[in-house]
């Protein structure tokens, strides 16, 4: 690790062409590691690092013998394999090496019952992006050298997920790993006080707002829901307007058994699971719960009692605009289309996911270990805001109707 000032860590990343202004400090904080500081005020615009593209680790970056190896690979699995390597030899790199993490982090350091704290539908996105991330990065990992074990190459994934950039570089995005800016830390969209670009065949920090002595510099990882960061990074945001979660929607009983088979056939495919329940895509507008036309055909189909309704409900989400993903519907008047079994559908759904998805241990709780069940637990607080949201909504339309 570096000094209790990180100017060791400065001068070692001097000597390897990486320029950093007199303001950028690197210092320990309480709750997020080593990072970067502003050691005096800095102005919209001015530059706080530079890192040469030879500097940096990338697969443009890599060396025949890597290339080759890692020629059929995807470039974050290619440059895992890159990081393992480095780890193992960095060759000059040591002050940088030092910083890096030792055991996989996210997702990919937990390992048997610590699980537990991820079961529940809560988490059901979670798992979801590490069975399809561990599959991926397995596969990859057959085809390296057989020095590499598992072990190796899942730290290896773990470095690139939680500290690489994604970077347009030549036109092309892709993952690289950054001496000195990485150790910016993340701040939502919004909040953050600076930005990398890639100009001049340099990597740049750049200031993008006013920034006070004392102030840590942060840049964006992305617009990410929390299942991402935890998955990626091992934390979560109580407040990420970015987070988004599924809610588990039954079908309305069909009082016609004949209905029952027409609503089945009906519905598009792989949009029920194996108990007849939607999944209802949840997430946050600028001015509260988004309504996709998703989500709203969901509630209508779910709520739907003849063919013609049925019918109705999909012809609508057809047109409605937006996408799976959950874009935001353009206009209130899908909403006021839904009927009010639907808002009962819904309010019964939010009712029992609030009552079944109480945290592991309370938000900000010290006596509470971070990882993994603290982080869970602050995921989820912030999961039970966002189907209160939705509860609030359907409370409000049942009653009303």
């Amino acid at each position: 690790s570096p000094d209790a000032s990180g100017s060791a860590f400065l001068d070692w990343a001097s000597s390897a062409g990486v320029a950093t202004s007199a303001a950028f400090l690197v210092e320990p904080t309480a709750t997020e590691g080593f990072g970067a500081v502003a050691g005096e005020r800095v102005g919209v615009g001015d530059i706080l690092v530079t890192v040469p593209r030879a500097s940096a680790l990338a697969v443009f970056s890599l060396e025949e013998e890597m290339r080759q190896t890692t020629t059929s690979l995807a470039q974050s699995h290619a440059l895992a394999y890159a990081a393992c390597r480095v780890a193992a030899a960095p060759r000059g790199r040591e002050p940088w090496v030092a910083l890096w993490p030792v055991t996989p982090e996210g997702t990919w350091g937990v390992e048997g019952d610590s699980w537990r704290a991820f079961d529940g539908d809560a988490f059901r996105e979670l798992r979801r992006l590490h069975e399809e991330g561990e599959a991926a990065a397995r596969a990859a990992h057959e085809k390296l050298p057989p020095d590499i074990s598992w072990e190796r190459f899942k730290l290896g994934v773990s470095i690139v997920t939680s500290r690489a950039a994604d970077l347009v570089v030549s036109g092309e995005s892709q993952p690289v790993l950054l001496p000195v800016i990485d150790l910016c830390n993340h701040r939502r969209g919004g909040e953050h006080n600076c930005a990398i670009v890639f100009e001049d065949d340099h990597f740049v920090l750049r200031c993008e707002r006013p920034i006070q002595a004392g102030e840590p510099l942060t840049i964006s990882y992305g617009s990410k829901e929390n299942a991402e960061l935890l998955y990626g990074y091992g934390f979560a945001l109580r407040s990420n307007p970015s987070d988004a979660a599924l809610l588990r929607l039954p079908l309305a009983p069909a009082a016609d058994p004949t209905f029952g088979v027409q609503r089945a056939a009906l519905t598009p495919r792989g949009m029920l699971d194996e108990e007849d329940c939607f999944w209802l895509p949840l997430g946050w507008s600028c001015d509260g719960p988004r309504w996709a036309p998703l989500l709203l055909m969901m509630l209508r189909l779910a709520a739907a009692s003849s063919t013609a309704e049925l019918i109705a409900a999909m012809t609508a989400g057809a047109g409605g605009g937006g996408d799976e993903e959950g874009e935001e519907a353009e206009a209130d008047v899908d909403i006021d289309e839904v009927p009010a079994l639907g808002w009962s559908l819904l309010a019964e759904a939010c009712d029992a996911d609030l009552a079944g998805s109480a945290p592991q241990g309370a938000d900000g709780d010290d006596t509470v270990p971070y990882w993994p069940h603290g982080a869970a637990s602050v995921a989820s607080a912030a999961r039970r805001d966002l189907v209160l949201a939705y509860a609030e909504v359907a409370w409000r339309r049942r009653d009303a109707a």
